[in-house]
């Protein structure tokens, strides 16, 4: 029953926040107005409405631009663009007006020579806004791989994220570097405008909402400062060509120059974070019968944290059943010869290691997972395991350690049938984690 119900909440938190049902909340047409949150556009103020963006699930969002806007209005006002996607996103959604480009192999977070053909082709879209040109970017999580227009080469970028990642690196510290060695991200889309009003609708994955990081800021302008704090992060990782870190992606960060200054009008809007998630799976674990209880994994940033945290909560005793509602994204460094895996199911099979033996003896379910429906490089979204599964598990003491140590967490998770496989998402808001005991 509690492994059910913990599915039952995921599920209600990310079919919050599905990118479709996000755009067409955030736009609203009346009469020759859009409006977006308190921000009103005259649409008779322009001849016609191009849509740009990426992130892995902007073809829901473009989805919920059609379905806002209707197929008069799209005739009427010529809506046209381009998204990119990962690859098997077509299959999930039709479009009738917006072109979505598959550009990478699911699962795989990284940049290709698709992304760099389809961003190419995004910014000669650009180029030819005027001043009666409405360009709507959707930007969500994931787009930092699927939007990329570097100086450095394409391996060296690559080469460069996965020395940031192995290491522990934050999102925000790893997008500082990217925007960093990117002509691209951190306002290159406005930038490729001579004219024009671009409106940026963003769905957040980054701690705190800072979500001018949102797939590496596309849509915002940062100043000189960012290139000083890319240079900082270098320094706190030792970043060095002696240390592996590719030299072209060292000399662009500390050599390169302030981009220059967009010429179109920007608006941005965030219409979708992990709060909107957080308060679905509440609503859905109180109707469940469950009391909400405060995060204690709220300060948790590290997998082993968060497993901590958990297994205390879970040997706690409660006369009634009990939830806590937890969102973020743990940093867990793996080091360059990771096995398969993902922070989600490190850190439920952390929790493992540390409730075997001395265990709770109430009934409990500690499920994490990705609400974009992938964790690390496994196709999977994360794990889930019940004091039921533990009993089963009293006697894999060496084998779960010697999984940890390999961070290879997958492999004896989905061995032992504790993965936690979603399938498309349509969101990307952080890691939901859901805990129950009673």
């Amino acid at each position: 029953m509690l492994r059910n119900d913990a599915i039952e909440i995921w599920k209600a938190g990310v079919a919050a926040v599905h990118g479709r049902t996000l755009v067409e909340n955030a736009v609203q047409i009346e009469g020759p107005n859009l409006t977006v949150k308190n921000q009103t556009f005259n649409l008779d103020n322009f001849d016609r409405i191009l849509i740009v963006g990426g992130g892995k699930f902007s073809h829901f969002m473009a989805q919920g631009i059609e379905n806002a806007l209707g197929p008069q209005l799209s005739n009427q006002k010529k809506l046209h663009g381009l998204v990119t996607v990962p690859d098997g996103s077509n299959e999930q959604v039709s479009l009738n007006f917006i072109e979505s480009a598959e550009c990478r192999p699911a699962g795989e977070n990284l940049p290709t020579q698709r992304v760099l053909d389809a961003t190419k082709r995004m910014l000669g879209l650009l180029e030819t806004a005027d001043d009666r040109t409405l360009v709507l970017a959707l930007i969500s999580g994931g787009g930092s791989a699927l939007l990329e227009d570097s100086t450095p080469p394409l391996a060296d970028i690559i080469a460069a994220t996965n020395w940031l990642s192995s290491r522990g690196a934050d999102i925000i510290q790893i997008n500082a570097v990217r925007i960093a060695m990117s002509n691209l991200k951190g306002g290159g889309l406005p930038r490729a405008m001579t004219a024009g009003t671009l409106v940026g609708l963003i769905v957040s994955d980054v701690p705190n909402d800072d979500y001018r990081f949102v797939s590496s800021g596309p849509t915002f302008e940062f100043g000189d400062e960012l290139h000083s704090q890319a240079k900082s992060v270098l320094c706190e990782f030792g970043a060095t060509s002696e240390s592996g870190f590719p030299a072209t992606a060292i000399a662009h960060v500390e050599n390169g120059s302030p981009p220059k200054k967009t010429q179109a009008e920007v608006f941005n809007f965030l219409i979708g974070d992990s709060d909107v998630a957080r308060d679905a799976a509440i609503s859905k674990a109180i109707e469940l019968g469950y009391e909400i209880l405060p995060d204690v994994l709220s300060d948790a940033s590290t997998c082993e944290q968060i497993a901590n945290a958990a297994s205390n909560w879970f040997s706690g005793h409660s006369a009634t059943p009990q939830c806590v509602i937890s969102l973020g994204e743990p940093i867990v460094e793996t080091g360059e010869r990771a096995g398969q895996g993902g922070r989600n199911q490190h850190a439920v099979l952390t929790a493992i290691s540390k409730l075997i033996g001395d265990g709770p003896t109430n009934k409990f379910c500690f499920m994490s997972a990705g609400t974009d429906g992938e964790d690390g490089n496994t196709s999977v979204a994360g794990a889930i395991v019940t004091d039921s599964d533990l009993a089963k598990l009293s006697d894999q003491s060496a084998e779960i350690s010697d999984s940890l140590e390999r961070f290879d967490s997958h492999t004896f998770l989905a061995e032992h049938g504790l993965v936690f496989d979603s399938g498309p998402t349509a969101t990307n808001v952080a890691d939901l984690r859901v805990l129950l005991r009673g």
